[in-house]
């Protein structure tokens, strides 16, 4: 199971270079570090600086297939300093796309932009409403949206997605393979990276970072010299790993990539469940890495995956890791056998006689500054602990709606929750062999020892988006074709 956990396994990639991976942001970024000058610096957090913000990700249109609107955040920092860009992505019919500026008014939690009287000019009027997560949201919007020089549209739709500020990654990271050797370190607006080819930690003085896909890039160009080498880092959550890193290093002479996954505990050992407990789908709703404040790097981590079982339904294995110390960490999966979640508290039963190993208390409760979602409280072996997540589980039918393909013929369609079609091959009857991980996006295939690995995302224009690593080789898909 591991390597469907992990970001991702070392892996190459051949294409056109409008199909690399996150190919369409990463342009978009390099626009950003050359208006760094003309963009807003803000020292602190941009949630209470920029309401707008607590809003981030991409929301479904309801009235389109494949149709989203979605408040875009940028961070782009030049030599420690950060500046923030908010754009608004609108695509009405899942076929075209277009980026506005945000230049309008967001109040009282009403996005509001252009006029409806001016018809060559985009007009926003959008509601945004914070939701109980009971359905595994985070937010819905409904209003009005009219592209410049087309009639009004009424839109509604909702969103999984929850911004996730830089500092989330604080941390030092390691290949399992050299874990003594840091390749990787974030520290608030520092960004310390080891390129190829050199021995020690380097600040990279230009890179962005998209806080709805939690994605870095840069590259080792100058204002002189152009680049030849594109960078681009995509993070998550791997349960006994911590924070991980799928580092992407792009030749761009070859449009050839490499990648391998960077962890924050390169030596964790994933823990697998053997019995799963039949109450694994409502403690899967808890999943998200929640970071403690007993010291730094400490985290619970609750990872829920399920497969399908024809006849049966989804059984969800759910695997438990927690870090004390930032350095090291312990997994359970939880089973059948002496763990238990009920009325929101888990438990994991210490030896007979002996205090639990673990009873956490789970709130679900929105903290509008801070931007997390649920909190956590109780004991781990005795000491208590008290944390929070801002991550949020997606369901694998937020990715439905239009074939995602590329210009090689690899084309990629989500059905649903538990139906996806590959290269135009439907990925086994029965579905128990697709294993998927809702907070990391990623889904393997067998569940067992898989071949191919798809981690879904969005790619800024592109709408739906997807790496996948088949037998190593990577194949970058999306929804909207890439222009020119």
């Amino acid at each position: 199971m591991e390597s469907t956990l992990n970001a991702a396994p070392t892996a190459t990639v051949n294409a056109a270079m409008n199909h690399l991976p996150m190919q369409e942001l990463t342009t978009y970024h390099q626009q950003l570090q050359s208006q760094f000058n003309s963009l807003p610096i803000i020292d602190t957090t941009p949630f209470a600086s920029m309401p707008v913000v607590a809003f981030n990700g991409y929301y479904t249109v309801n009235n389109s297939q494949g149709g989203f609107f979605a408040i875009d955040t940028n961070m782009v920092v030049q030599n420690g300093n950060a500046a923030y860009d908010v754009c608004l992505l609108i695509s009405l019919d899942g076929k075209t796309s277009a980026r506005f500026p945000f230049t309008g008014t967001f109040e009282n939690n009403i996005l509001t932009q252009g006029s409806k009287t001016i018809t060559n000019e985009l007009y926003v009027n959008l509601t945004f409403t914070r939701t109980d997560g009971t359905d595994g949201s985070t937010a819905t919007m409904s209003g009005t949206i009219a592209l410049p020089n087309q009639s009004p549209v009424n839109v509604s739709g909702l969103t999984y997605s929850n911004p996730i500020p830089m500092f989330v990654f604080n941390g030092k990271y390691a290949t399992k393979t050299n874990p003594s050797n840091t390749v990787m370190q974030i520290q608030g607006n520092t960004l310390m990276y080891q390129y190829p080819g050199t021995s020690s930690l380097v600040a990279v003085d230009s890179f962005v970072y998209n806080m709805n896909m939690y994605f870095f890039s840069f590259d080792n160009g100058t204002a002189t010299n152009p680049a030849t080498t594109s960078f681009r880092l995509i993070m998550g959550t791997a349960s006994a790993s911590g924070l991980v890193c799928n580092n992407m290093v792009i030749d761009l002479a070859t449009s050839t990539a490499t990648s391998v996954s960077v962890e924050t505990i390169p030596k964790g050992v994933q823990p697998t469940p053997k019995v799963p407990n039949l109450s694994g789908s409502e403690l899967a709703a808890f999943s998200g890495y929640y970071e403690l404040t007993v010291a730094p790097g400490a985290f619970i981590a609750i990872q829920g995956q399920y497969i399908f079982v024809q006849g049966i339904g989804e059984i969800y294995a759910v695997l438990i890791s927690y870090s004390m110390d930032g350095v090291t960490s312990t997994g359970y999966g939880f089973e059948l056998t002496g763990m238990s979640f009920t009325g929101n508290v888990l438990t994991i039963n210490g030896a007979t006689g002996q205090p639990d190993i673990l009873k956490l208390t789970f709130d679900r409760s929105y903290a509008a500054n801070e931007g997390t979602l649920v909190n956590v409280s109780g004991t781990i072996n005795g000491t208590s602990v008290n944390g929070y997540t801002r991550f949020n589980p997606v369901p694998l039918s937020d990715f439905s709606g239009s074939a995602m393909t590329n210009n090689l013929g690899v084309s990629l369609t989500v059905i649903s929750d538990d139906e996806v079609l590959y290269a135009g091959k439907q990925f086994a009857t029965p579905m128990q062999n697709i294993l998927y991980v809702p907070d990391m996006y990623i889904l393997a295939y067998p569940a067992v020892n898989p071949t191919v690995v798809m981690s879904f995302g969005t790619d800024g224009l592109q709408g739906n988006a997807c790496i996948v690593t088949d037998n190593n080789n990577i194949y970058s898909v999306t929804a909207i074709p890439a222009k020119g």
